[in-house]
């Protein structure tokens, strides 16, 4: 009878800034014993599966969540939200205020369609002014071209195939075609409403608009349009490269 002792083991190193430092370590052993031969490197390949496994798994989940990554979960699936996606996965540094004052921007806009009525700012800023963003002048302009009379507000997507999900601001008639559109009080790209549009899988949405009322205008796209189709393809290189980072 022959025993046989075989270990395994993984050590790797999280960084988690300030000079702080992870070093988890995954090891495993078998022991064997047998009459005859066994095929030790099989065995030792075995154990490597196991444990490279159990320690990539923490060493993504760790890079993750020092990613600011956005994620929601449905059925047990991990999906990262679009504008995760669409700022490469980076944790973005954000002044308070803009992030306020968009918040509180959208707030009022939905109001707006429900009721045709802008209500005052509730939120205070100390620094930061609404009234720098035409949203008023914008929709007063553009009262011919956009139709909420029908409209959906507000609606969470979900692309199963390539595991992403967002919040689309609003579905309405721009120009008499259904429109996906979104309202937007700083930079934006196509990416982003393409993806939407794709996670929304609805064939009678023709066309994708951005409300800018940062710049007072409106942009309308086609969704079969080159620019359309060039934007989604970019999209998925940035989903693509955050899977090959985070493993998900």
């Amino acid at each position: 009878m022959k025993t046989y002792e075989i270990v395994y083991g993984n050590a790797f190193t999280i960084n988690r800034g300030n000079y702080e430092n992870e070093k988890p370590f995954y090891s495993q052993k078998v022991v064997i014993q047998s009459e005859t031969d066994i095929d030790v490197k099989a065995e030792y390949a075995k154990l490597r599966s196991i444990v490279d496994e159990l320690a990539t798994a923490q060493y993504n989940a760790s890079k993750l969540d020092q990613s600011g990554l956005r994620i929601r979960i449905k059925d047990g699936k991990k999906y990262v939200s679009v504008t995760s996606v669409t700022g490469g996965g980076k944790k973005l540094d954000i002044d308070p205020e803009y992030a306020i004052r968009g918040t509180e921007l959208h707030r009022m806009f939905n109001v707006f369609v429900d009721t045709g009525k802008w209500e005052e700012p509730s939120v205070k800023l100390e620094r930061l002014n609404y009234s720098d963003l035409k949203y008023k002048e914008f929709f007063e302009a553009n009262k011919e071209n956009i139709d909420f009379s029908v409209n959906q507000q507000n609606i969470e997507v979900w692309n199963d195939d390539h595991l992403f999900s967002g919040e689309i601001d609003i579905i309405c008639q721009v120009n008499s075609i259904k429109t996906l559109a979104d309202f937007k009080s700083g930079s934006w790209s196509w990416e982003q409403l393409a993806a939407y549009w794709k996670a929304a899988n609805d064939p009678d949405i023709k066309q994708l608009a951005i409300f800018d009322v940062k710049k007072n205008k409106l942009e309308v796209i086609a969704v079969t349009s080159p620019k359309a189709r060039l934007a989604y393809e970019n999209f998925l290189k940035k989903r693509g490269a955050i899977n090959a980072i985070y493993g998900i």
